[in-house]
This record gives structure tokens, sequence and C-alpha cells, in this order.
């Protein structure tokens, strides 16, 4: 019933392709925005489309918008580029989810069950779909990545593939939402907890690395939300 009802919603919401969505119940309008001022204004420049203008990536994660051009640059349409978007991140969960399924030996029925809790529940469809909340969903994502490398390495030790996984899935987590990348350091952290020192100080390395690939954005967000510019 919840995939049934997944599918009935993403149908339904292709209407953003004709159609701004104008009601007052969504955050999906300010996310098109972010990207309008992205194409406009560039990465780091004053946007001044707001008030007396503002840094719109110095208050907020960039990595959503930043994946979502390639999208615009074939579509030329923010609308339609913001749908393929949320449908394209659904199936990337599903890709996901049969990947974790797979190295857990679940059988295709529990491989759609395990989608259908984690990404066809109401709480999902509400936030992701009719809120549009899809910084948070790409955010969710990362957590997912991080937690399936860190289950295929539980019991094992690290090795280059760690690594080679680890970090795109961290500077992910890092540039995608503030709250989820809060969330997923908590997996880290007990990730931390159960290794030894050895392989404690290679994943605090691997993460200092994710943090400097980051720093891009992070360096003037942090500088701005934490220390008042």
């Amino acid at each position: 019933i919840w995939l049934l009802y997944l599918i009935y919603r993403l149908v339904n919401i292709h209407q953003i392709t004709t159609n701004f969505p104008l009601d007052y119940d969504n955050d999906l309008a300010s996310y098109m925005a972010y990207i309008f001022f992205l194409l406009q204004c560039g990465f780091n420049n004053l946007c001044s489309y707001w008030y007396n203008g503002f840094y719109p990536f110095y208050h907020y994660s960039p990595a959503y918008f930043i994946l979502t051009l390639p999208i615009y640059y074939l579509t030329k349409n923010i609308l339609i580029s913001v749908f393929i978007s949320m449908v394209s991140l659904f199936v990337i969960a599903l890709l996901i989810s049969f990947s974790l399924g797979k190295n857990q030996n679940f059988s295709f029925s529990k491989k759609i069950l395990f989608f259908s809790l984690a990404f066809a529940n109401p709480f999902i469809i509400s936030s992701y779909v009719k809120l549009g909340r899809l910084p948070e969903f790409l955010g969710f994502l990362g957590i997912l990545l991080i937690f399936s490398v860190m289950l295929k390495y539980l019991e094992k030790p690290l090795d280059k593939k760690f690594y080679i996984t680890f970090l795109p899935s961290y500077v992910l987590l890092m540039l995608s939402h503030p709250q989820m990348t809060l969330l997923g350091h908590l997996l880290i952290l007990g990730f931390l907890i159960i290794k030894n020192n050895k392989e404690r100080i290679k994943i605090i390395l691997a993460s200092i690395v994710g943090l400097i690939l980051s720093s891009f954005w992070l360096i003037n967000y942090l500088k701005y939300n934490l220390l008042g510019g």
C-alpha cells in the first residue's frame, strides 16, 4: 500500500513541471528559488533578489542545488529539473536499498520491505514529496551510504576500498543538509567506538580529508552562522 501511494504521489506531484508550487504548505518553492539564485548570481556572490541582497550559500548547504544544475542544463526549466531530481532521489534510494539488501543476503521481498519502511512511509512522503524537502532527502541518502559502508566494515579491517566509498559519502553528507550532517556524525561516532585505536585514527583522518574537500563551502558557512560574519 505504501509503495502504491508513493507512486501515486509522485505521479500527482508532476504538476509542478507546469505550475509553480504557490501553496503555503511547502518548502519546495524556496529551494527552486535557490536554484535560480545559483544560476543568476553564482555560488559565492552577493544576490540582490531578496531584501538588500544576501549570500544564499553562506546560510544553506549547496549539494542538492549543485547536483540539480546538470539536469537544468539539459531541460532549461527549473520546474522540470526539480521534479526529475525528486524522482531520481527515490530511484537512488531504491538502488541503495537493494545494494544493502544484497550485502545482507536479503530476499527480493525483504529488499522491497526495507525500501518501503525507509522511503515510502507516510513521514517520508509528507516531508520529501508534499513539502519537497529535497536537500534533507539527499542528506538522508548520505547517511544511508555511510551506514552501508560501515556495515560492510563492521567486522572487517579497513582497506583502500573503505576510503574510496567513505570519502564521497562523507563529503555528500557535509554538503547536503545541516541536521542530517549532525545525525550522520552520531553514526560515525558509534563506528569509532567499536573500532580499535589504529582504525579510529584512519577514520578520523578520512573525515579530516572530507572536511578539507568541503571547505570551499564550509568555511563561509561557519563564519557567518557561528562567528557572526
